[in-house]
């Protein structure tokens, strides 16, 4: 008669997994707390119990009442960890522009063949006033050698700067900040994109950014402002639209604007799905992108090339911009200092249909 061969219940499938991470070091000292380690295997607290208990017993572990577990080392053992880079940003992954996903995923790739372990944390909570208690949590219970931050607030940036925590911004540090960062060059960019319009006798240019401005959309503003005030002389008007990153809120934004008396011939916009609502958006309050207004798109992605009239851009890949982190992060976790501690990255003038000379009057 054959006999069959009982199946491992989850408790014990999970303990595996536990065994595996504690034996390449996946953990430093001590285990996470129940919840987060029940959110990363995907199993319930009381299953995640059931297969500590079967590790404790194994002598794996040791507890303590109120702490979280450690790990026991065993003689002649060395814990080797894998040396780990995460991606801290305060915005869930659903909402991160196609371009960041993109570059992300290509930076995994470098780092993974580099030998690093590479995550991505995203909580809501490290973007309020007051972040913390919560970020002092992320970095206890899942700790890394090098923090990549994206989409980071003013309280974050300054939460790690003042703990001297090794970190890379990927963007723009908030004024008075000082951390080692990558990104666009927006004050470049927008300065030439003001000075393509004026070159075709545009007069009255608008700049349209979310508010409130983030860090590296301080700088758009301001090479936009550069580029309009060696003008003065020529009656150039400029305008600031500000919109609250909702497509209802540049709808109202817009509508505002178009209804002006000196309404703007010319749009810089940040954002490729901003700049996705403000070409439609035109285009229903009867203003062609391309005949009777001009627009730029301050970033590039892929689906631009696929509006018509195509968007005029500045473009740079997702993979340089990845390269370029991976190169900062690597000289970093290998004890090194950021040779250039501001990195900015120049993306290349692409020419659209959307870009016209200004309409006669």
């Amino acid at each position: 008669m054959s006999q069959l061969v009982p199946r491992p219940s989850l408790a014990e499938r999970t303990a595996e997994v536990l065994r595996s991470g504690i034996r390449t070091g996946l953990w430093h000292d001590r285990l996470p707390g129940e919840r987060v380690l029940s959110e990363e295997l995907g199993v319930s607290r009381p299953t995640l119990r059931d297969a500590l208990a079967i590790i404790e017993q194994e002598g794996r572990l040791t507890t303590a009442t109120g702490v979280r577990r450690r790990i026991r080392q065993r003689a002649g053992q060395t814990q080797a960890r894998p040396r780990s880079i995460a991606l801290l940003t305060g915005v869930p992954l659903r909402e991160v522009q196609p371009f960041a996903l993109a570059w992300i995923e290509r930076l995994h790739d470098l780092l993974e063949g580099a030998g690093l372990r590479f995550e991505v944390q995203a909580d809501r909570h490290w973007t309020t006033t007051r972040p913390e208690r919560d970020l002092a949590r992320c970095v206890r219970e899942r700790p890394a050698d090098t923090w990549l931050l994206l989409l980071s607030s003013l309280p974050m940036q300054q939460w790690f700067a003042r703990h001297r925590i090794s970190c890379l911004l990927a963007g723009s540090p908030h004024a008075g900040v000082d951390l080692p960062a990558i990104d666009v060059d927006n004050r470049a960019v927008c300065r030439h994109a003001a000075g393509q319009l004026l070159a075709r006798g545009h007069r009255r240019i608008a700049l349209v950014l979310p508010c409130p401005i983030p860090a590296g959309d301080e700088a758009s503003r301001l090479g936009f402002e550069e580029a309009i005030g060696a003008h003065r002389g020529s009656a150039v008007t400029s305008l600031l639209v500000s919109h609250d990153g909702t497509l209802a809120g540049i709808r109202r934004a817009l509508a505002r604007t178009m209804r002006l008396t000196q309404r703007p011939t010319g749009f810089i916009v940040a954002r490729p799905l901003n700049v996705l609502a403000v070409a439609t958006e035109l285009s229903r309050l009867g203003f062609k992108p391309g005949q009777d207004v001009a627009l730029i798109s301050r970033d590039s992605d892929h689906f631009l090339e696929y509006l018509s009239p195509v968007v005029a851009r500045y473009a740079i890949t997702p993979d340089a911009f990845a390269r370029r982190l991976s190169r900062m992060l690597l000289a970093m976790i290998g004890g090194g200092a950021p040779a250039v501690r501001q990195v900015r990255l120049v993306p290349q003038s692409v020419a659209g249909e959307s870009l016209c000379d200004a309409p006669p009057f």
